[in-house]
C-alpha cells in the first residue's frame, strides 16, 4: 500500500521543490509524509482494529480461555468464551458492543490526529 502510494505521488511536485531549491529532507519532510498520510491513517487504524480482533493465535496457542492464566486473551477470544463455551450471550453481546465503541473512538482520534476528514 505504501509502494502504491508512493507511485501515485506526482513527480512534478518533487522537480517543482528541487527547482525551487529544496534538499531530499525537505522533499521527504513536505511532500511525501503528507501525501502519505492518508496511507499512514489507513494501516494504522485496520492495525488496531486486527489486534484487538485477534482470535486465531490465541485460541491455537491457548484455548478459548487464552491460558497460561488468561495471559494472551483478547477481546475476540473473550467474546468466543463467554458466547460459545460459556453461553452468556449477555455478556458476549455487551463486550462485542464495548469492542466497537473503542474501535470508533481509536478511529476517531486516529483521524484527528491524521487530520483527514470522513
Amino acid at each position: 500500500m505504501c509502494l502504491a502510494n508512493l507511485q501515485a505521488i506526482s513527480p512534478e511536485m518533487y522537480e517543482a521543490s528541487r527547482i525551487d531549491g529544496a534538499n531530499k529532507f525537505q522533499q521527504w519532510l513536505f511532500i511525501t509524509l503528507p501525501n502519505m498520510s492518508g496511507t499512514f491513517a489507513f494501516l494504522l487504524i485496520t492495525g488496531w482494529i486486527g489486534g484487538l480482533q485477534r482470535f486465531n493465535e490465541v485460541y491455537v496457542l491457548g484455548g478459548p480461555s487464552g491460558s497460561p492464566a488468561r495471559s494472551i486473551q483478547t477481546m475476540g477470544a473473550f467474546i468466543y468464551e463467554r458466547g460459545f463455551t460459556g453461553f452468556e450471550f449477555g455478556i458476549a453481546s455487551a463486550a462485542t458492543y464495548i469492542m466497537f465503541i473503542i474501535i470508533l473512538v481509536f478511529t476517531f482520534i486516529n483521524l484527528k490526529v491524521s487530520k483527514m476528514k470522513l
